[in-house]
């Protein structure tokens, strides 16, 4: 069941292949203005996903995976609808939105490589509490203790820094 006829869709076209059923929810261009940063409706949308996909007659447990700002998001739908999916894959994504900004000269965390402008662009999206240690997955870490979770950070991953993998891990 082809997804996409893009390359970062090889993996969820084996997976269809083989007998999974996956609903990939994308949201390419939001931040030229083609569709509004919302990380509560991104997480009530992807927990309504899972809830359609259950409908179905041979799926019961729904994974959840996100990339980068999507690994964020992903992190926080699963603390909100923990009873909507049976576990949670983070690829390079932010954990601790300080340290995400700031960097940490004692952890040798750099700081994000993504360009200051458009930060600040995205940081509304980020930190949607209105207080960025809230809004930070690592606040709610003790949530995920003993839920099946795989994170993936990159060594050389300038934008984010395996650092922020090692932070949610540790906590």
């Amino acid at each position: 069941m082809p997804v996409s006829t893009k390359d970062e869709y090889k993996d969820v076209k084996y997976l269809a292949s083989i007998g999974f059923r996956v609903l990939v929810l994308s949201y390419e261009g939001e931040f030229r203005g083609m569709r509004g940063m919302s990380l509560l409706q991104d997480t009530k949308e992807a927990a309504d996903a899972a809830s359609w996909m259950k409908t179905f007659r041979f799926v019961k447990n729904v994974g959840l995976m996100g990339v980068s700002r999507g690994g964020f998001a992903a992190y926080h739908t699963f603390i909100q609808y923990q009873d909507h999916f049976s576990k949670l894959a983070c690829l390079a994504a932010p954990t601790d939105l300080n340290i995400f900004r700031e960097g940490d000269a004692e952890k040798k965390i750099p700081k994000t490589g993504i360009p200051p402008r458009l930060l600040s662009k995205m940081w509304k999206y980020f930190v949607f509490t209105g207080d960025e240690n809230t809004s930070s997955p690592l606040y709610y870490a003790e949530r995920l203790r003993n839920k099946p979770l795989l994170m993936i950070y990159g060594l050389q991953d300038t934008m984010v820094p395996k650092g922020q993998g090692e932070i949610m891990r540790d906590r």
